[in-house]
């Protein structure tokens, strides 16, 4: 009952796909959630290695016949007795993995601009934190207008993030996305694909800049652990570019799929 994070929401996590029974860049999504629980004062227990957090993942699935997986790993400060007994919680959840409709990878997604504004100074903004609310009004804003995702601007009118995702378009042949000054979550798929449109030539830039320059943008799309890579057709009801996936996105998306089968083997 005095679990902090169920009484404050101080807790971590972290969302992992499994496929074929590997979970995916799972060393990144441990090296963030460490570095996340340091930052905010939560102690590392022993069990939060990447080798014993595999065996706990790869033990569930096998107990509950899973090969493909959503994996949640939650880290949070537990139960405190001031001034020093504090006993963390650390768990692992996974059920099946529902997958994105694939018209959304061959169509886009529409989006909407969320009436949430991000705080650009809030010290939680740039971890993955139980303090979730903010991001569930923003979707729920989305799912009303029959939209995918929401686009979260900060306080200054800056674009930071998606309610559950990080954001990317394409204008005169270069990569842009947000950079982590805008007080983002500095997504593991987000530097998985900057790492691979760089490896295919393509120019990367990480900056500040407005919703004009996305919604003029060539194409778009949007990342997260689970969706992967999905293109952006629409911003508010506006067509993007050609709509569909751009020529760009399209070369990511398979780079980013040739990853995750050459991860499986």
């Amino acid at each position: 009952m005095w679990e902090r994070g169920w009484l404050f929401g101080q807790g971590l996590f972290e969302t992992v796909a499994a496929f074929d029974r590997k979970p995916f860049l799972l060393d990144e999504h441990v090296c963030r959630l460490k570095k996340s629980a340091e930052i905010l004062d939560i102690s590392i227990p022993s069990e939060c290695t990447t080798d014993k957090v595999r065996d706990a993942i790869e033990e569930l699935l096998n107990r509950n016949g899973l090969c493909n997986a959503y994996v949640r790993i939650m880290l949070t400060a537990g139960i405190s007795q001031p001034p020093e007994n504090t006993a963390v919680t650390f768990c692992i959840l996974v059920k099946g993995l529902q997958r994105y409709p694939e018209k959304l990878y061959r169509l886009g997604a529409d989006v909407i601009v969320s009436t949430v504004r991000r705080n650009p100074t809030c010290p939680l903004a740039a971890h993955k934190t139980l303090s979730y609310w903010v991001n569930l009004i923003a979707r729920k804003e989305a799912a009303d207008l029959g939209a995918r995702e929401s686009i979260l601007l900060d306080t200054r009118g800056y674009v930071a993030e998606g309610s559950c995702t990080n954001l990317f378009f394409v204008s005169d042949g270069c990569l842009n996305t947000p950079s982590l000054k805008a007080n983002i979550l500095p997504g593991i798929t987000r530097a998985k694909v900057m790492e691979l449109a760089s490896a295919s030539g393509l120019t990367v830039g990480e900056r500040m800049f407005r919703l004009h320059d996305m919604k003029k943008a060539d194409e778009a799309f949007m990342t997260n652990a689970l969706m992967g890579i999905i293109p952006i057709r629409s911003i508010d009801g506006i067509a993007l570019g050609k709509r569909g996936s751009g020529r760009n996105t399209r070369q990511l998306m398979k780079a980013y799929e040739a990853l995750i089968n050459r991860r499986r083997k």
